[in-house]
């Protein structure tokens, strides 16, 4: 896969910017985000996907979500999902309103064999929502949309 370079003074610099997102199915690595749902989101997904302990000088950001993910698929597992991702967005990200937490298994839904699927759907003012779909595999493989 091959990036264009583009010389500095031909890049268009804008003030609007909240952040970046890491998105490599663009043409480019880094594009602007200019909302704050859209940051918000991108701070949840960057909170989940990181293993706690795992960030230089703040062992205490990330989730044990990715620990547990894997884990054998059993009843039990919907509510530690659930009360991790309650817990991590609490503690570092107060500012995120989580509205519905979704855990789908084989049991609820037939497609998922040797699979799980969180859906969470959430809020920064009352008037913004989005969700994000975690869907970890059998393969080992963990996909975020």
């Amino acid at each position: 896969m091959g990036y264009n370079i583009v010389p500095s003074d031909q890049i268009e610099l804008r003030n609007d910017a909240l952040g970046i997102s890491y998105s490599s199915d663009r043409t480019t690595i880094f594009s602007s985000i200019t909302t704050d749902i859209l940051q918000a989101r991108e701070n949840l997904i960057n909170l989940l996907l990181t293993k706690k302990g795992e960030r230089v000088l703040n062992p205490n950001f990330g989730s044990e979500l990715l620990y547990v993910l894997f884990e054998p698929n059993i009843d039990s597992l919907k509510e530690v999902v659930i009360d991790i991702i309650t817990t991590a967005v609490e503690r570092q990200l107060p500012y995120i309103v989580l509205n519905e937490i979704d855990v789908a298994t084989f049991e609820t839904d037939p497609n998922l064999q040797n699979s799980i699927r969180v859906k969470i759907t959430f809020s920064v003012s009352s008037v913004e929502r989005n969700a994000i779909t975690l869907t970890a595999s059998n393969s080992g493989r963990l996909t975020v949309e």
